[in-house]
């Protein structure tokens, strides 16, 4: 449909259909992913899942790039929109699925987890949402994606704020 959208987290699971299905509707995509495991750590088997997810997309046609920065890196995320605006002209929305699984009990994480956690998940969720509006103004819009207890929750945030929350069981 001509829009640009920057889907975090992009490189597998929800994220990674989010980048299909936006591609597959004609949007132009920025993968963004880090190139880790589903637990936060550094993944080096091989092909970024960033990069697998960008050559689906152009093989049916469509247009897609990498982006391998950290939600939780705010002048990465004030790049990531700059340089989408500078190439495509616009960022009309982007998608935050960014995320990873620490699978403990908050007594039992480390500080180094329990950081990493609040990074991404915390951090990230501000950071993506303060440099989204640093966009070209086309009226964009981020759309949060929060997992937990069996529901997939969908935030869209307007000029308002968060708003049109939906529930889903998954």
């Amino acid at each position: 449909d001509g829009r640009v959208f920057s889907v975090t987290g992009a490189g597998r699971g929800r994220g990674r259909e989010h980048a299909l299905e936006l591609a597959r509707n004609g949007a132009t995509v920025v993968v963004n992913d880090l190139n880790v495991s589903l637990r936060g750590d550094a993944d080096d088997s091989g092909k970024s899942p960033a990069d697998e997810v960008v050559e689906e997309i152009t093989a049916m046609g469509g247009t897609a790039v990498t982006n391998g920065a950290s939600v939780s890196d705010w002048e990465a995320m004030e790049a990531l929109v700059r340089d989408t605006v500078d190439r495509f002209g616009d960022l009309h929305a982007v998608v935050n699925n960014a995320g990873f699984l620490r699978d403990r009990m908050l007594t039992s994480m480390t500080e180094q987890d329990f950081d990493a956690v609040i990074d991404v998940h915390l951090k990230g969720t501000f950071t993506v949402e303060v440099m989204q509006g640093c966009g070209k103004g086309s009226g964009g819009s981020e759309v949060a994606v929060m997992i937990g207890d069996e529901k997939l929750t969908f935030m869209v945030k307007d000029t308002g704020g968060f708003q049109n929350f939906e529930t889903r069981d998954v």
